[in-house]
């Protein structure tokens, strides 16, 4: 059973959050208020802002939350306004923050008050037990534990950034190791634990990665829009432009991305909270070693809305499945929408790996037979496919192919797209 998270962040939060919405109220009445459609604004992201540290404070420490009246509540409507706000009166938002949050950020405070001193007389009898050599050692209890114990979707994270990273940022960047995915459950967990970050910072630095990502899924589904495969969808993710030669293909490109922008200024895409989790170790690593992996956790963010963590797992399974039934009956162009299925569901390490017949992937299945049959598979699609498409996908597959022994004679990968593969090398 995981150990619940330490309350006090996501609590904290709460009363900041609430303070923030009351300031930037102060010295309004209602009907200023119903005029002011920036005032609306802010204080609608700032209930979104509310919402997600209720949820991370519901995930990691539920008996906390079940002593906060009327949570769910305040979930409720932080959703409605992510997703619908429009559809939310201007009245409706003024009420509550008036005459409810007050109460909600009172009452976490309180909670705060309650368990600080509890934490602290816990640490002191354990520091005490430390010195002293008669006490028995025993397991850490629940309130101990608290403060190191990782949150209950720390797993699910690093596997959504480690395919994220893997697939979306350049082949060559040093962040791409066999312990890529481990490397970045410590970040992860490091930064839930700092102290002291600059809330304002990572907000700036989440709506920043929402701003893009937003843009790069307008890109990808307006080139689906035009419908000419899947090479185009690529290009507008990772090139910023599909790169059509037919005009009339260029034009109704551009006439889907013209259809969809209005939205995409008038609604500002709000962070998600892998997204929020992400701003925060960028900014909580700045200065430290661990930098450089939380800007490509970031990058790879903005390349795009990333699956779930369940539909990795379900894609990995569906994956080796048909790598074990062979690909003899399909055309090169099905061949290549499984080698992009494999890279947007696989740490480059781990592609290297199956090719070479090993890994704990490989382990789960029956037999040699089959860990065979999937390396066999995977070596004859890197063999046959040529990859014209951008970095960092051409790379990583140029890197497996000639490790499998395919050289390629030409369309070597140069410059920003060269495959040195440190991932795969270690």
């Amino acid at each position: 059973m995981t150990a619940p998270r330490d309350p006090l962040t996501p609590l904290q939060d709460i009363v900041d959050t609430a303070e923030e919405i009351a300031e930037l109220l102060r010295g309004f009445d209602r009907y200023e208020f119903l005029r002011d459609r920036r005032t609306q604004l802010a204080v609608g992201m700032s209930f979104v802002n509310l919402g997600a540290s209720i949820n991370r404070l519901k995930a990691g420490s539920p008996k906390v939350a079940a002593r906060i009246p009327g949570l769910q509540g305040s979930v409720d409507f932080r959703n409605i306004l992510a997703h619908d706000y429009e559809v939310v009166p201007p009245a409706i938002v003024w009420r509550i923050a008036r005459d409810e949050l007050p109460e909600l950020g009172l009452t976490a405070k309180s909670l705060i008050s309650e368990i600080e001193p509890e934490r602290r007389n816990a640490a002191t009898a354990h520091d005490a037990s430390l010195r002293d050599p008669a006490v028995v050692r025993s397991a850490p209890s629940a309130t101990e534990r608290e403060d190191t114990a990782p949150a209950p979707s720390l797993g699910d994270a690093a596997l959504v950034l480690s395919c994220a990273v893997s697939e979306r940022v350049d082949a060559s960047a040093p962040v791409h190791r066999a312990t890529l995915r481990q490397d970045m459950e410590v970040v992860l967990k490091a930064t839930d634990l700092a102290r002291d970050v600059p809330r304002t910072e990572v907000e700036e630095f989440a709506a920043g990665i929402a701003r893009k990502r937003a843009e790069t899924d307008l890109r990808v589904a307006a080139a689906r829009e035009v419908g000419e495969g899947e090479y185009f969808e690529v290009k507008a993710q990772f090139e910023g432009d599909p790169g059509y030669t037919a005009k009339e293909d260029r034009q109704a490109y551009h006439a889907a991305v013209a259809r969809g922008k209005p939205r995409l200024y008038r609604e500002e895409s709000l962070p998600t909270d892998i997204e929020f989790r992400v701003a925060r170790a960028v900014v909580a690593t700045r200065g430290t070693d661990r930098h450089g992996l939380a800007l490509a956790m970031a990058e790879a963010l903005e390349r795009g809305s990333t699956p779930t963590a369940d539909r990795i797992r379900k894609e990995r399974e569906a994956l080796l499945g048909q790598l074990q039934e062979g690909t003899e009956n399909l055309k090169e162009s099905q061949e290549r929408s499984i080698l992009r299925r494999v890279y947007r569901n696989f740490t480059g390490a781990e592609i290297h790996e199956l090719s070479e017949g090993r890994g704990a992937l490989l382990e789960r299945l029956p037999g040699e037979k089959e860990r065979a049959q999937v390396r066999d598979t995977l070596q004859k699609l890197h063999s046959d496919v040529h990859y014209p498409e951008p970095s960092p996908w051409r790379a990583r597959h140029d890197v497996v192919a000639r490790a499998a022994g395919h050289e390629r004679g030409t369309g070597q990968a140069t410059g920003r797209d060269r495959g040195g593969g440190a991932e795969v090398g270690t």
